[in-house]
């Protein structure tokens, strides 16, 4: 499964000579992600979960207890970011920060994961790339499952 096409690739976008800066904006699932991209990218984890917080510092993350849907919040820590991701756990706060992100902030390359799939049409304006969690989670589903239901 690939994203749908809407922006600048996130791979493509973030390639330069330095180590490139990586915003990730979320709950646990973006911990993961933030913790996949630092093998690669300097990120910065923004929460409003202390717990996630916690546990993202143990592992080495550079990671913040803020409110990540406040403009002043996300230009004290994205102004320098070459991408970022996008992962609240309710659409309307991953639709605030995107709008932040790319308006406010600067960043060309932002990667979105919508939660609900009736909520895409809210992001095609964005020039983001747009991900649904039912559409990445049911080939995993199906990996998972290969092999060991019988038919």
């Amino acid at each position: 499964m690939t994203p749908e096409r809407i922006g600048t690739s996130l791979k493509d976008a973030i390639r330069s000579e330095d180590r490139p800066v990586a915003v990730v904006i979320g709950d646990e699932a973006a911990k993961a992600v933030a913790d996949h991209l630092s093998a690669d990218y300097d990120v910065t984890l923004l929460t409003d979960d202390r717990g996630v917080v916690k546990s993202a510092e143990s592992t080495g993350l550079d990671a913040h207890h803020v409110d990540p849907t406040r403009g002043s919040v996300l230009k004290d820590h994205a102004a320098d970011a070459d991408a970022a991701v996008v992962s609240a756990s309710r659409d309307r706060e991953t639709l605030l920060a995107t709008q932040l992100l790319r308006h406010g902030c600067g960043v060309d390359c932002v990667a979105v994961l919508v939660n609900d799939p009736d909520n895409r049409h809210l992001f095609r304006d964005l020039d983001v790339d747009l991900l649904d969690a039912q559409t990445l989670l049911a080939p995993e589903v199906e990996r998972a499952f290969a092999g060991s239901i019988r038919e």
